[in-house]
């Protein structure tokens, strides 16, 4: 991602403000538990929505017109397709625990929906609207669901959809119940299951559960007289038998109980393994930088230097910064950028901003104290259900927060251009010197279905999300773009075994 970064002193001094904030916030939402990361993914749903979707699929509020049983009455045309797939079946949400000022019954009204890679519009589980709001007390806290018009696909990740609130005396008294947009994802399974899952809002949890049914297709089905017949006398038989069922009912509930147990040991083992892949550095991005320090402090002096280095403080120059500790990936951005321009190259140390300490930056003194380095490295969590992907101890780097300081750093100039490690220059910046480019950036880390003219036309090419083109979690189908700047017959990568 590319920011325009502006050395305006009073611009700066607001954005460093903005980042302490951010960071005294952390212990917070540890309080909070779940429901602030919700209610912030709920607030930027629709904006992302609306970026991502509404140019192929239309408005926010619309919702799927794809219907049911499309091939029951007849087959599939030449160019169409149909076999079976993963589906999700919704077989109740309940309102689990209400907080605050709320009290039993409550007077629910509004919607709740399920998005998925179909269409991405929405398919109705919940609607309900203020004047026939649904009444919910603790013996039957269950919402009446009324959807989904059809089968949701579960392809790939899918999204529920939540503005739930309860109904006032007057419309100015209502309250929000619940304001969520969560993912679901699918972890491949060969077999159908269960599932439970709580998501929490300010007052309020839902439980969801429902079911993966795995190669699943939708179908009608009629049942003729005779069998409706049969189906009766069956049901006579059934209840004269004498069995004593409540046996096997125990029996069917410890076996429901102990597989909702091991489903949640292993999606939370999964969600481990997939951040910890994520965080763990590659033995040749081990090797690189200890190679090339040993390289680079066996050089005399007047070596160590990259030329022309009075062009640095020019501001009639256009400048760049980067900050990171990964070789691999910087080598890649500063390839990429000077691919068809002569350029200055500086690289620092950190250690060498001996003016940045914890009398200088409050971020640096928040960032050393014990309770922000438990947060990230103590064993003992209070919420173990944590989102693993904000206790990365990446956040707790300096690397990760020196862009507020960069008018620090570079006093001499009028702007810069800041980028990330992630990142792949296509074309030439300049431009950005002149315009806004509210985030038109193309993002390679998670989505396997980014069109290749997309990424053709793009300026920028942003991996973001965990699944990096250095690391073997990366998708295979994107790494070239990033690959095609790094020279594998240098001798320092094949040294460190870092291949194509």
């Amino acid at each position: 991602m590319v920011d325009v970064v502006e050395s305006n002193r009073s611009a700066a001094a607001e954005e460093k403000r903005e980042a302490e904030t951010k960071v005294a916030e952390v212990d917070f939402e540890e309080e909070e538990g779940g429901d602030s990361l919700y209610a912030a993914q709920a607030s930027s749903f629709r904006e992302t929505w609306i970026r991502a979707y509404s140019r192929y699929f239309g408005n926010f509020e619309d919702t799927t017109k794809i219907p049911n049983m499309r091939f029951t009455y007849k087959k599939p045309d030449l160019y169409q397709s149909s076999s079976p797939t993963t589906t999700l079946q919704i077989f109740s949400i309940k309102v689990a625990r209400i907080r605050g000022n709320l009290q039993w019954p409550l007077h629910v009204f509004g919607k709740v929906a399920v998005r998925d890679v179909v269409d991405h519009n929405r398919n109705m589980i919940f609607d309900c609207p203020r004047e026939s709001c649904q009444i919910l007390n603790q013996e039957v806290p269950y919402l009446k669901l009324t959807g989904p018009t059809r089968a949701a696909v579960l392809v790939d990740p899918v999204t529920f959809e939540v503005d739930l609130k309860v109904k006032g005396i007057t419309q100015a008294e209502d309250e929000c119940l619940s304001f969520l947009a969560v993912r679901h994802i699918n972890f491949t399974s060969l077999q159908s299951k269960l599932i439970k899952n709580d998501y929490a809002s300010k007052l309020s949890t839902l439980e969801f559960e429902i079911g993966h049914i795995v190669h699943s297709v939708e179908a009608t089905i009629f049942v003729a007289n005779e069998k409706v017949k049969a189906l009766e006398q069956m049901l006579i038989k059934g209840r004269q038998m004498h069995d004593d069922c409540s046996i096997v009912v125990k029996k069917l509930r410890a076996m429901l109980h102990s597989a909702e147990e091991q489903l949640h040991a292993h999606k939370k083992q999964t969600v481990f393994l997939t951040q910890l892949a994520a965080k763990t550095l590659p033995k040749g991005l081990h090797c690189l930088p200890l190679r090339l320090a040993n390289e680079y402090f066996s050089l005399d002096p007047d070596r160590q230097q990259f030329p022309n280095q009075h062009k640095l403080t020019n501001p009639k120059l256009y400048h760049y910064a980067l900050f990171s500790d990964n070789i691999l990936a910087t080598a890649v951005v500063v390839n990429s950028t000077v691919l068809n321009a002569k350029a200055t190259i500086e690289v620092q140390n950190i250690g060498e901003f001996t003016w940045l300490n914890d009398s200088y930056s409050p971020v640096l003194k928040q960032l050393g104290s014990q309770s922000m380095i438990d947060y990230y490295f103590g064993t003992n969590r209070a919420n173990p259900d944590s989102n693993l992907k904000y206790r990365n101890p990446k956040y707790l780097s300096i690397l990760n927060h020196l862009r507020f300081y960069l008018p620090e750093i570079y006093p001499k100039l009028d702007k810069m251009v800041f980028l990330d490690d992630d990142i792949v220059v296509k074309k030439d910046l300049t431009g950005l010197w002149s315009i806004n480019m509210k985030g038109k950036v193309n993002g390679l880390g998670y989505n396997p279905h980014v069109n290749s003219s997309d990424i053709e036309r793009a300026a920028v090419i942003h991996y973001n999300g965990n699944m990096k083109p250095w690391l073997e979690i990366g998708l295979p189908k994107f790494r070239s773009y990033w690959s095609k700047y790094l020279d594998y017959d240098q001798p320092f990568l094949r040294e460190c075994n870092i291949n194509p």
